[in-house]
Parts: C-alpha cells; sequence; structure tokens
C-alpha cells in the first residue's frame, strides 16, 4: 500500500524571478560595484544611464539581456511570450481564447500604473467580468503581472477599491506593446515615467524580500485627485513613495497632502539624480534603492 506524506513543515518553495536592476547592473560592470554604487555614479555616470534605458526596454529575462542584437531580444522576447502561451496558459490552465487572453494582456500592459476599470477591460477585450477576474488571477500567479491595491480606509475620501497593475518583467510589458526597440525617452516621456515608475515598484519588492520586511506596497488616491505613487509599509507605520523621471527638486502637493494626514516617519521621492532632503522628504536617486539598506 502507498503511503503519501505531506511535506508540510519540510519543504521551502523559491521563486525564481527575471534579474532585477541590481542583478542587472551587477552582471553589466563585473559585479565592481555591489553595494558601492554611489562610486559607480561617481566613476561611470553615463554607463548607469546607459544601463538603465537598457533595462527600461528590454528588461530582466536571462536570455535577452546576454544577446547583443536588438532584433534577436525581440525574436527570443516571442518566443518565450509564445512559449508562455502554449505551455502555461493554454497547456496548464486551460485557457481557449487564447486572441482575447493577448488582446488583455496588450491593454494591461498599455495601462500598467493607471487604475484598472474592469467595465473598460471588458468592452475592450469581449470578454466577461468574471473571465477578467480569472486572467487577471492566471496572470499574477504565472509571474507576469502584480496587482496593486489602494491605501486608506476613509471611503468617503480615498479610493479603497481599485486596483492597479505593474508588469514583473519591463521587456515583456514593451512587448506587448511593440516597444521592444532602442529609442529617444524624450518622445514620449508619460509612457517613459509609467515604465519609471514599474521599475521603482519592482526596487521596492526587491527591498523588501531581501531585507524580509513585513511590508506592503500600496497607491493612495483621494476623489479629488491628490495621489502618491507607492505607500511601503503598513497602515500603522506607512511609508509614501512618489517616483519622478526627471531631476525632481521639490515636494509635490500630493505628497505633502499625504504626510499631513497620516504623519509618516519617513517619506521618499525618488528621481534620477537630485538627493537632499527638504521638508521632512528624503529626495534619493533611484540608483541608491539598489543599496541593501537603503532604509538605514
Amino acid at each position: 500500500e502507498k503511503i503519501v506524506e505531506s511535506m508540510a513543515g519540510r519543504k521551502r518553495l523559491f521563486e525564481l524571478n527575471s534579474l532585477s536592476f541590481k542583478e542587472f547592473v551587477d552582471y553589466k560592470t563585473d559585479y565592481k560595484y555591489v553595494e558601492n554604487y554611489d562610486l559607480l555614479q561617481k566613476f561611470e555616470e553615463d554607463k548607469l544611464s546607459l544601463m538603465l534605458q537598457e533595462y527600461l526596454i528590454f528588461g530582466g529575462y536571462p536570455r535577452v539581456i546576454l544577446s547583443s542584437d536588438e532584433a534577436e531580444k525581440r525574436l527570443l522576447a516571442t518566443e518565450i511570450f509564445n512559449s508562455y502561451l502554449d505551455k502555461d496558459i493554454r497547456g496548464w490552465l486551460g485557457v481557449d481564447k487564447i486572441q482575447e487572453f493577448t488582446e488583455m494582456c496588450r491593454v494591461l500592459a498599455a495601462e500598467s500604473g493607471q487604475l484598472l476599470d474592469m467595465t473598460k477591460l471588458g468592452k475592450q477585450t469581449a470578454l466577461s467580468y468574471k473571465t477578467i477576474k480569472n486572467y487577471l488571477w492566471y496572470l499574477e500567479k504565472t509571474y507576469i503581472i502584480r496587482t496593486v491595491r489602494p491605501f486608506g480606509k476613509n471611503k468617503v475620501n480615498e479610493l479603497v477599491r481599485s486596483p492597479m497593475v505593474y508588469f514583473n518583467d519591463l521587456g515583456m510589458r514593451n512587448f506587448l506593446l511593440g516597444q521592444l526597440y532602442q529609442r529617444d525617452f524624450k518622445i514620449n516621456l508619460v509612457d517613459t515615467s509609467f515604465l519609471f515608475q514599474n521599475l521603482i515598484f519592482l526596487m521596492l519588492i526587491d527591498l523588501t524580500e531581501i531585507n524580509l520586511l513585513p511590508y506592503d506596497i500600496c497607491y493612495w488616491r483621494t476623489k479629488s485627485g491628490a495621489e502618491v505613487d507607492f505607500v511601503w509599509g503598513n497602515i500603522v507605520k506607512p511609508i509614501p513613495v512618489e517616483v519622478k523621471f526627471s531631476k525632481q527638486k521639490n515636494v509635490t502637493r500630493s505628497l505633502m497632502s499625504f504626510m499631513n494626514k497620516y504623519m509618516p516617519e519617513k517619506a521618499f521621492l525618488v528621481n534620477l539624480e537630485v538627493e537632499k532632503k527638504y521638508r521632512g522628504v528624503d529626495f534619493v536617486p533611484y540608483w541608491r534603492l539598489m543599496e541593501k539598506n537603503f532604509l538605514g
């Protein structure tokens, strides 16, 4: 007689994601600046800027990173996505509406970092509410996206239901939009800002997991339009994080609104290069988030 034993308490699960920005930078610099990224900024500022651009476009899939040819990178991304559709979505999960599923992925890529409107998404994809919910769950459980919930409990003044979607790999997001190619980020600053915002979200996840922090990552928005990109922490100890793809020098009005309401111990404004403390906010360049001891 065969006896099936439970492995509860005797196993650990490891999640293997695509390369983080920190891992990408370490690899590209032959591990010369590990935990000394201020020296990288000081001595190889241009290289750091180019690495940021490359990662924002092509993401962290190892095979894509290892290829030096842009056309081959696109071919590899196509193979990765088609294999995902065939093996995971059709084969494992039994989804038969592959065209509709793919279209939903494209819509989510176009609206990443924005409020997810389920009714609008249904009209754009011709999918039912129930099917969309299922597909969102599939995408999250297969490590394509992450959903971010709103922070706050005041149903009168704050949004407390609508989620946002971010992608686990920026290259996959760009592939779905047909934007997997080198380009001038200044041409479409709105899209670039959402890419940069997605990157900072992934870097906050890395910091949370590396340091085993009991933190969630939410967003905050009021019905009057005030918004903070991320609230890192929990309801008792929230840390607002505003993201700007610029050399931001001033505290935004929305960030001040959050601080006045919740009185956080820390507040960050992540930008391209400004580093200072002003009006209770720590302005930090994005590369600081690669440091394991970022919070001190």
